[in-house]
């Protein structure tokens, strides 16, 4: 089961790369090595990349603030209670209310989240292509590519940004429903918690399936229902690497959540070069497993797309390329009588008589017997005339003998040691 596994990945990651104007080079030291110089090398113009990403992605950010000021808004502005006649102060029933407020703020938050996120494809796609190149070729890395990437790898970008907004979606609607529900008083807590650590659990996979499927989609032209099964494979094929390499991309995204001091660290790490950080990790993580899986080094991926892949001959070919050749070396040559014309072996039929004196009488007998075994000649030939190689001899010399000039046409004799006659 683990080499069919194995088999069918490099069967995928096989396959000719899109646009490979980019020549892979193989690192000359350490991969960790070659990532830290190249961020020394390169920080500026990958703090633009980051840059552009962000302009995309605002419209996200934005919804994300906004989300988080409507939740804290909402418990300052909720009518929480009031007074009710003279002096007395009534307590209304707020069980479940914030709950409830956290659950209707999402749903309309992630109807906005979802358009946004067919613009963060946007940034997403031209930046992949950015350090897509930079991890291929250890360093060569050109602004321009970003533009380039929007244009070419636009549709993974977006089925990626998709599926994990999908994902943030059905985790936040299980999560809040459950807390409703166990605000409420509902029986069945054992169970929601449950549910509520299998969201996340699949929150968690989603976000690793849709890394494979943005990998891919830059990496490798494929449909838009095959992207997602190759994707899967990746996934359960690499697992335990995917789920170290995907933690330590996204690991600054945690510092978001601690708050104070580490909140505002987060933030810059992000504006200046976080979302870079998080692809150039991945990336090189992917661009790992396509070296382990095709062994390829230093080979133009765009030789490979435009080469014809040799097909192997047939059995019926291997047979037309002899008769052809053998046609070829018939018509090198002259045309020859032991060829074209049936012969009996010499252990078979009748023989010359022997010439014992030098008489008249021995002379007329031999003329005799050379007069039979030319008879018996000329009857073996009629016989076999038509078998298929003397047929076949006699055919191309008289098609050939049909195209070629009046003049040119040779009158066929047979040599004179053998023409008794």
């Amino acid at each position: 089961m683990a080499n069919e596994m194995k088999l069918r990945i490099a069967d995928i990651l096989q396959k000719p790369q899109k646009d490979g104007s980019y020549k892979r080079v193989m690192p000359t030291g350490g991969r960790f090595q070659v990532f830290r110089t190249m961020v020394a090398d390169k920080l500026g113009i990958l703090c633009l990349v980051n840059l552009f990403i962000l302009i995309f992605c605002s419209p996200m950010i934005g919804l994300i603030v906004f989300r988080s000021l409507a939740l804290s808004s909402g418990t300052l502005l909720y009518p929480f209670g009031g007074g009710l006649g003279v002096g007395y102060p009534a307590s209304p029933d707020l069980t479940g209310a914030a709950e409830s407020l956290r659950l209707n703020v999402d749903l309309i938050f992630f109807g906005g989240l979802f358009v946004a996120s067919f613009l963060a494809a946007l940034g997403l796609a031209g930046g992949s292509f950015v350090i897509r190149n930079m991890i291929r070729t250890n360093g060569d890395l050109s602004v321009k590519d970003f533009w380039r990437g929007i244009s070419k790898h636009y549709l993974p970008a977006m089925q990626s940004a998709a599926l994990v907004t999908l994902f943030l979606f059905l985790t936040s609607y299980v999560v809040n429903l459950a807390d409703f529900l166990i605000a409420s008083g509902s029986d069945a807590v054992v169970w929601l918690v449950i549910s509520k650590v299998a969201a996340y659990i699949l929150l968690a996979l989603g976000i690793l399936f849709s890394l494979w499927t943005l990998a891919l989609g830059v990496n490798f032209k494929q449909g838009f229902f095959a992207l997602y099964k190759n994707a899967f494979l990746l996934l359960t094929g690499t697992f335990p690497l995917t789920l170290v390499y995907a933690v330590l991309a996204l690991a600054p995204v945690l510092l978001l959540f601690l708050g104070g001091f580490f909140t505002t660290i987060a933030i810059f790490f992000y504006v200046m070069f976080g979302v870079v950080y998080a692809l150039m990790v991945w990336f090189s993580f992917v661009q790992w497993v396509i070296d382990q899986y095709t062994g390829k080094e230093g080979i133009s991926y765009e030789a490979e797309k435009n080469a014809k892949p040799a097909v192997q001959p047939k059995a019926e070919d291997k047979t037309k390329e002899k008769e052809d050749e053998r046609r070829r070396m018939i018509l090198s040559r002259k045309w020859s009588y032991l060829d074209g014309r049936p012969m009996m072996k010499l252990d078979e039929g009748k023989s010359f008589d022997a010439l014992d004196t030098l008489s008249r009488e021995s002379l007329a007998a031999v003329k005799e017997s050379q007069t039979e075994v030319l008879a018996e000649a000329d009857e073996y030939a009629k016989a076999h005339s038509s078998d298929a190689a003397y047929a076949e001899y006699n055919k191309i010399w008289n098609e050939r003998e049909k195209v070629l000039p009046e003049t040119k046409k040779k009158k066929r004799s047979a040599p004179r040691m053998l023409n008794g006659r």
